[in-house]
């Protein structure tokens, strides 16, 4: 397991977070849920950069950088 595929399975785990904390009826759930959907963001581009500066790319990071991706988009 290398930082890259770390990057990208922190960001597959901030779905469901940032979905529960949209749907909160709270004061901040909104800007909470923007804050975190910008981490993951950052995680989408920081995968990227770790995997072609520390030449760590990987089967497992091919496979799964595109999934989140799409998750995000349909979420």
């Amino acid at each position: 397991m290398n930082w890259a595929n770390i990057a990208t399975i922190s960001r597959v785990l901030l779905i469901p977070v940032v979905i529960y904390c949209y749907h909160l009826n709270t004061e901040f759930s909104h800007l909470l849920a923007a804050i975190l959907f910008t981490v993951a963001s950052l995680t989408d581009w920081l995968d990227g950069y770790l995997a072609r500066k520390l030449n760590q790319s990987s089967e497992f990071g091919a496979f799964w950088t595109p999934w989140p991706t799409s998750c995000w988009s349909l979420s």
